[in-house]
Order: structure tokens, then C-alpha cells, then sequence
């Protein structure tokens, strides 16, 4: 099975990365649209003009029999309208919010706090499953940009204010950068992950074949130094 996964930036990879590990008998395809990170801030009309090229390309030009929108900003404000342009591709485009909120929907609420992207917030798409949905602006740059220490105190200072929460839902998936830290210095918080959510979509089989690929829009020499991965630069017209 070929399986593309979508996202601005890291976060789309720290997903991907995670489903190799646990389900490595597939073929995967990373892409990423460096050129417009991030997506969090832009308008609704913005991401669907920049997401759907980059959707297509996964699917018509690496013939991927799936592809998952490994990003939760493009999946509450692209997917449907991508999916009622092109009902063709209807079954083979996942947005990442569909199996988090079959997740969310066993815990309960009141014990959920969710830190998202400003668009991902505004949707209101996990509203109802949260305590709360805080925005983080500006946390997607610095994970970005590897300010590890920057990004933990904006995490910080949230949770300084909600002591009582059993669960975090880190609802963007460049946050599952931090996860580790975050596990450390909050013991008693069970972190939601969206990479182990998105694992159980995929199917556990097995055979020989394996092989990954790596996409980016811009900025690939910095990708591969920083992440040492072979990324290889690829043009899309919006």
C-alpha cells in the first residue's frame, strides 16, 4: 500500500515517522509545503488554494492509494471541500481530525484540554470534546526553528493555569515535537498523540517491499541538514 502524507512542516513527518516504526511493510510519501509554513494563520480560502495542488500531487502523480492530511488546520478548513471537488478521491483522503475525534469521544471532556493552531480554534471542530482549546500562535515557527526552551514555556504558561486536567490534546501535529518533554515535566498529563491515533488507521501487513520518499515545496537544504532525510524539492502550481 502507497500512503502520502500531507503537512506544512515537521509535524506531517514527526507523524509519518512514527507509522514507518510501528506498520514499516508499506510504501510512504511525505510532502511538505515548506513554502507556505505555516498554514495555522492563513484564511480558510488560502489553505484551500495551497493544500489542494499538493493533495493532487499525492495522489495522481505518486499514485498513492491513500493519502492522510496529516495536519489538523488543513483538515477542519480543506478536506470536505477538497473531497466535493474531486469525489473521485473521496475514500482516498483522510483528514487527521475524523480518527482524533473517534478517539476523543471516550474520554470525557471536562478532562481534556486542547492547545491548537488559530484556525484549527476557530473551526470549533474539538470544542465540544475539550475543557477548552487554547491557541498557540506562533508555536509552529519555533518548533520550526528548533526553539525547543521558548516553545516549553508558551506550554507552560497554559498549564500553569489548568492544573486540574488529566489530558492534553496537543491539536496540531507539530506539537508532537515537544511530546517527550512535556511527558517528563507533566507526569501526572496523559498526552494525546495524533501520531499514535493515526497508526491504526493504517493496516498491519506484511512483505518484503518498503520505501519512503520525501517532498518538500522549499527550503530542502535546511530540511536535510536539520532532519538529514533525502529530501528532494518538487514544484507545484497553485
Amino acid at each position: 500500500m502507497r500512503i502520502g502524507f500531507f503537512d506544512s512542516g515537521l509535524g506531517g513527518l514527526l507523524v509519518m515517522e512514527h507509522c514507518i516504526k510501528q506498520k514499516p511493510h508499506h510504501e510512504y510519501v511525505f510532502l511538505g509545503d515548506t513554502k507556505y509554513l505555516p498554514y495555522g494563520p492563513r484564511s480558510t480560502e488560502e489553505i484551500i488554494e495551497y493544500s489542494f495542488p499538493c493533495i493532487t500531487f499525492l495522489l495522481e502523480h505518486q499514485q498513492c492509494d491513500l493519502v492522510i492530511i496529516a495536519c489538523n488546520t488543513i483538515s477542519v478548513r480543506a478536506v470536505k471541500q477538497f473531497q466535493e471537488k474531486y469525489p473521485q478521491y473521496r475514500d482516498m483522503v483522510i483528514g487527521i481530525d475524523i480518527p482524533t475525534l473517534s478517539y476523543l469521544r471516550n474520554i470525557d471532556s471536562e478532562e481534556v484540554l486542547t492547545i491548537s493552531t488559530i484556525q484549527t480554534k476557530e473551526s470549533g471542530r474539538y470544542s465540544s470534546f475539550s475543557k477548552e482549546v487554547i491557541a498557540m500562535p506562533g508555536l509552529v515557527e519555533l518548533i520550526e526553528n528548533s526553539q525547543k526552551e521558548t516553545a516549553m514555556h508558551m506550554c507552560d504558561d497554559v498549564l500553569a493555569h489548568h492544573h486540574e486536567i488529566a489530558n492534553l490534546f496537543l491539536g496540531c501535529t507539530h506539537y508532537l515535537w515537544l511530546c517527550d518533554d512535556l511527558k517528563e515535566k507533566y507526569p501526572d498529563i496523559h498526552i494525546i498523540r495524533q501520531d499514535e491515533i493515526v497508526c491504526e488507521l493504517i493496516p498491519d501487513i506484511q512483505k518484503d517491499k518498503f520505501n519512503v520518499e520525501y517532498f518538500l515545496t522549499s527550503h530542502i537544504d535546511e530540511y536535510i541538514k536539520k532532519y538529514q532525510k533525502d529530501f528532494k524539492l518538487v514544484f507545484i502550481p497553485r
